[in-house]
């Protein structure tokens, strides 16, 4: 069982200047919104020697044949909004209550009466206008909302295990995206528009307006991409690459749309600087086994099927969830050594050293837990991941015999 008591308790502690956060912080509100809604965020389409040019980026997008779309402002909104705002916050004097009065529009039967559609694109003025949006849409405009009336509002990914959906021909990979904040004197809230369990909710990262003006475009792609528009498509995803030429499964996406227009070569390249980014990236290897099939280099297309196969056991976010669970189980050799390949994939990851040190303080293996506690705090960028770590270092530790670890594991 977690939580094991093997002795005498003893007290975790990191630098003074994160006690001094803590006690400035009185507690971490988070708001699940339990409303008709699902995961759809930025889509991911797959379909079907990690060599690249030179610079791909210039090569594939800004000297593409087809340009990139039109930028666009995701979190402009029209006056209109205003009385929304001021009739849903009226009488409302603190700042967690005006957030609290802006989610109840959300609901399913709030001031706004929005519906959920997994491939809606909309900005935030798009999407107040139709009412229709995905959690990525709704974030917008959530965001643009709550900055209008002077609240703190950023974008937040959620870390858990990607979703699949069927949307026409297509097999939709769904990323999570929801709203994060910070107030001060009570903590930070999340803003969650989907159906996501409190385990799933809880980890996360905040991202900058940047990127998720990447994956708005990478959602207008995707979109476009199922509706058989596919020259829009590449437009879409080369504007996101634009944005933020580091996020894979645009280029994945990229060398889809290229794909299914016959360019085989520049799909090949797209793809192979999707893995080149993130070598666990399933579409670009699934992707690179169909163009390899069309090209009729079966022996590569082989090669790549088997790799994809292979490489969703090596996902650092499922091997994380697989940690979970073992720790859970009391069976912490295992938890700790998917925690160690999670790190090798992923390694500024902050929640993934805030659990291996769960794991070694459940163990008893006190030094390995604070060292594995002062990675996590060198990584940290928001309260939200403050206030995990912190929620650990508040668990008692009960000194015990060492559990091994497996063999060839580092230590540190």
């Amino acid at each position: 069982m977690r939580g094991r008591s093997f002795g005498a308790a003893q007290t975790l502690a990191l630098p003074a200047a994160v006690l001094c956060d803590h006690r400035r912080m009185r507690r971490v509100i988070t708001i699940g919104l339990i409303v008709a809604l699902g995961s759809g965020c930025a889509g991911q389409l797959p379909g079907p020697v990690y060599t690249t040019p030179s610079n791909p980026f210039a090569s594939l997008v800004l000297d593409s044949p087809l340009g990139a779309a039109a930028d666009e402002d995701v979190l402009a909104l029209p006056s209109t909004v205003d009385a929304y705002i001021e009739e849903a916050t009226r009488g409302k004097s603190t700042t967690i209550q005006r957030v609290n009065a802006l989610a109840a529009l959300f609901v399913t039967n709030g001031g706004l009466g929005m519906h959920y559609e997994m491939m809606a694109d909309g900005t935030a003025a798009e999407t107040f206008e139709s009412r229709v949006g995905s959690c990525l849409s709704y974030t917008h405009l959530y965001v643009a909302m709550a900055r209008r009336i002077g609240i703190d509002a950023r974008y937040r990914e959620i870390i858990a295990m990607p979703r699949w959906e069927v949307v026409g021909e297509f097999a939709v990979l769904s990323r999570h995206v929801a709203a994060y904040g910070e107030v001060p004197l009570v903590g930070s809230y999340v803003m969650d528009f989907g159906l996501l369990d409190e385990n799933e909710r809880q980890y996360g990262r905040v991202i900058s307006d940047q990127r998720a003006r990447a994956e708005h475009f990478n959602n207008r792609g995707a979109r476009a991409l199922a509706e058989g528009r596919t020259e829009a498509a590449v437009r879409y995803f080369n504007r996101g690459l634009m944005l933020d030429p580091e996020l894979s499964f645009i280029w994945a996406n990229l060398g889809t749309a290229l794909m299914r227009l016959g360019h085989y070569d520049r799909a090949e390249q797209a793809l192979r600087q999707s893995l080149a980014l993130r070598t666990y990236e399933v579409t670009a290897l699934n992707q690179l086994g169909r163009l390899y099939e069309l090209m009729g280099k079966t022996h590569l297309a082989a090669e790549f099927r088997e790799r994809a196969d292979s490489v969703r056991h090596q996902n650092p976010y499922v091997l994380f969830q697989q940690a979970r669970a073992a720790h859970a189980a009391g069976e912490y050799r295992d938890a700790i050594g998917l925690l160690r390949r999670a790190l090798r994939a992923q390694p500024d990851e902050v929640h993934f050293y805030i659990e291996l040190g769960s794991v070694f303080r459940d163990t008893g293996q006190i030094e390995k837990a604070r060292r594995a506690f002062l990675d996590a705090h060198e990584r940290i960028t928001s309260i939200e991941e403050r206030a995990a770590l912190l929620e650990a270092l508040r668990v008692p530790v009960m000194p015990a015999a060492p559990t091994a670890e497996p063999e060839g594991a580092p230590t540190s």
